[in-house]
């Protein structure tokens, strides 16, 4: 009695084994087909990537126990059935064949094809479940494409041409724009060993309010996807478009399947950026009608010291040139004397420029194109007039 009790508890170890190895291994089969792919989790994802002999290691241990397990229950299975098959009469051969797949083996005997095949294709798939097992197991890295979509900015649109305006109408131009001009200015990042790198093809990345941005791409791009600016709100006295960093893009939604997150070593997207360039062109000019009728007019400001005594005069100049778009166009400079009436042309030089149209001018013009006469002075007069023409231009990059 307590043999039947013992050989039945094996029979249903065995068919229990199996259905629940048969189970997990179709239900995880199916699993990575429906998820397509199915992702492991950061920190497992992290484990694989930083080691993988120890990865390879436990997937192959694994797969020895599970394909071990695989055919101890099919050889019990065996055992049961050739145990009622031996209630009647059996062949020799046919009872070879039951005894050899027991034991996880097979035979061959040419006059009986038959159980030659069946034990030689059942011992040949036993001998491949450690290797299916493991190629079903280890983790692969794979790409996986997905949808994005979100609102980015458009330079070129009529929305932000409006937004701009209203920007302009409730900080004032002046404090958005700036209406002047320093005498000459070398942005120290794009200069020295970033500018020497720059035309060997190494990034040029600059800052400006509080944003990285590359000039690799030709235009003023954004140099990082994520946040990487300041909530800190910008001052009065900044030039260009006020603005303090922020996210690119903005309201972004990936489309993932449903069920599936996003998780594993990495992510990249790729993202269509817009930027800001410009074609310049710059020709040397003799003639009158491209001076713009220059005019110039300053006002001396003393500087003293603490005893009331004057030590150098700061000489404000208004530097006036005629756009042929309307309204006449004025830059303003600051050059050091000292004397209120005699500039100081023989330690000082003096490039002042006129930019048409007007930038404060906001009303009746084009921004497609801008033209800058430089007029140079004192100890850079062997520079000729100078004419440049330049049409900005919205780049594409991703």
């Amino acid at each position: 009695m307590e043999s039947r009790t013992l050989h039945a508890l094996e029979f249903t170890v065995a068919i229990i084994g199996q259905t629940l190895l048969l189970a997990a291994g179709w239900g995880f089969l199916g699993t990575v087909f429906v998820q397509n792919p199915l992702t492991a989790p950061d920190r497992l994802a992290d484990f694989i990537y930083s080691k993988p002999t120890v990865t390879t290691w436990i997937v192959t241990l694994v797969a020895t126990v599970v394909s071990v397990a695989t055919a101890t229950f099919l050889s019990i299975a065996f055992k049961e059935a050739l145990r009622h098959r031996m209630h009647k009469s059996i062949s020799l051969i046919h009872l070879s064949g039951g005894i050899a797949l027991t034991r996880n083996s097979f035979v061959i005997n040419f006059r009986h094809l038959i159980p030659t095949f069946m034990t030689l294709a059942v011992f040949g798939l036993t001998k491949l479940l450690v290797s299916s097992w493991t190629a079903l197991l280890t983790p692969t890295p794979v790409i996986w494409s997905v949808d994005a979509s979100g609102w980015e900015l458009d330079l070129t649109s009529t929305w932000f041409e409006s937004a701009l305006q209203q920007e302009l109408a409730k900080s004032g131009v002046a404090l958005v724009r700036g209406n002047s001009t320093e005498i000459f200015n070398l942005d120290g990042v794009l200069s020295g060993i970033a500018a020497a790198q720059y035309s060997f093809g190494y990034p040029g990345i600059f800052n400006f309010n509080g944003v990285k941005y590359n000039i690799s791409t030709g235009g003023v791009l954004p140099a990082v996807p994520g946040y990487n600016g300041t909530t800190e709100l910008v001052s009065n006295n900044n030039t260009g478009l006020a603005f303090a960093g922020g996210q690119v893009p903005t309201h972004l939604h990936v489309d993932f399947t449903e069920g599936q997150t996003t998780q594993g070593q990495s992510q990249n997207v790729t993202l269509q950026q817009q930027g800001l360039t410009a074609n310049v062109t710059c020709r040397r000019s003799n003639s009158t009608a491209d001076s713009l009728n220059y005019r110039s007019s300053f006002n001396p400001i003393p500087i003293p010291l603490d005893d009331g005594t004057i030590d150098y005069w700061v000489w404000v100049w208004n530097i006036t040139g005629d756009c042929i778009e309307g309204q006449p166009s004025v830059q303003h400079y600051v050059t050091r004397s000292n004397s209120s009436t005699v500039p100081q042309t023989s330690a000082s030089g003096f490039l002042p420029f006129v930019v048409c149209p007007y930038p404060l001018q906001q009303t009746g013009l084009s921004w497609e194109h801008f033209t800058v006469v430089m007029n140079a002075s004192w100890r850079y007069g062997f520079l000729p007039l100078t004419v440049c023409e330049i049409n900005p231009l919205v780049t594409i990059s991703l």
